[in-house]
């Protein structure tokens, strides 16, 4: 256990792991961590590629300590923009997820993401982000959201992201009931800068518990589990690939996690769309004739 009495475990299934097995696990507060994931392998060697051509061959973990915070910044934001509409890496993901034994048929996804926390405070940015405490939910309000999280290169607890398991049934005062996504986009860009870029937490909850993967291992959780990123007191930037993932049987069949606290004023149906086509998610809760509507 990393928590009190029933808050959340680290679970270790064994693949293939049905999408209704996983919900069962993971919408109940457990973290699964799949270990020895094959079909990772080729999308890791992928980001360490393309990490070190974007550096132009620097040691993409020492890479800050030749680069100043802004040619670092432009260079990940590059890599970031190219990874997430990169045709390869939804492929590999999709390995990835079959490996691990998701129904492709149901499985969508918002983004791609490739991120960097570099050591300290002097090279984090819009595109090296420091994220604080929040819940994925306060911005989708999407309950059957799982969060994919795999390291590039291997970490420490001391370079890594941090749960709040004791949270995870009690309420965070938090800002979801006044953060649209929708709006933020409406603002022109001089204005964004003065949007918070996530729903703010309104408290400082205690306890986060570091979570450490090896390379080659890939955590899904709960959108809904308070996280955040730990500051890097090491000489290492971490580098980790994300992904976010609804199955539309979870809608259909009213798996989900608990809304505790969530205020959102949309649910982010239109963020998701099936891995294998783009078929947007909306339009397939519609095939199935399943109201578009939050469940908790």
């Amino acid at each position: 256990m990393i928590g009190g009495p029933r808050t959340a475990a680290i679970r270790y299934p064994p693949r293939p792991h049905g999408d209704a097995a996983r919900a069962a696990m993971v919408f109940a507060g457990d973290l699964a961590v799949y270990r020895r994931v094959p079909a990772l392998r080729p999308l890791l060697a992928l980001a360490r590629t393309r990490l070190e051509a974007a550096f132009d061959g620097l040691d993409p973990q020492r890479a800050h300590r030749s680069l100043d915070a802004g040619e670092y910044g432009r260079r990940m934001a590059a890599l970031r923009k190219a990874w997430r509409h990169d045709d390869a890496v939804r492929m590999a993901w999709i390995e990835v997820f079959r490996d691990i034994g998701l129904d492709l048929d149901d499985a969508c996804y918002d983004w791609f993401y490739i991120r960097a926390l570099p050591p300290g405070d002097s090279h984090l940015g819009a595109h090296t982000p420091r994220l604080p405490p929040h819940r994925d939910t306060w911005g989708s309000n999407l309950y059957q959201q799982i969060n994919w999280w795999a390291p590039v290169y291997p970490i420490t607890a001391r370079r890594t992201f941090a749960v709040y398991p004791e949270r995870w049934r009690r309420p965070v005062k938090n800002g979801s009931a006044a953060w649209d996504l929708q709006a933020l986009r409406r603002l022109p860009a001089a204005e964004r800068r003065n949007f918070p870029k996530l729903p703010e937490v309104m408290e400082t909850p205690a306890r986060a518990v570091p979570v450490v993967l090896e390379p080659g291992e890939v955590m899904a959780f709960s959108a809904q589990h308070l996280h955040r990123s730990c500051r890097n007191t090491t000489t290492l930037a971490r580098f980790n690939l994300e992904c976010r993932t609804v199955s539309a049987a979870d809608v259909a069949a009213g798996r989900a996690a608990p809304n505790v606290d969530g205020a959102a004023p949309h649910v982010a149906w239109d963020w998701f769309k099936r891995l294998t086509d783009a078929v947007p998610l909306r339009e397939l809760l519609g095939a199935r004739g399943t109201p578009a509507a939050p469940m908790s």
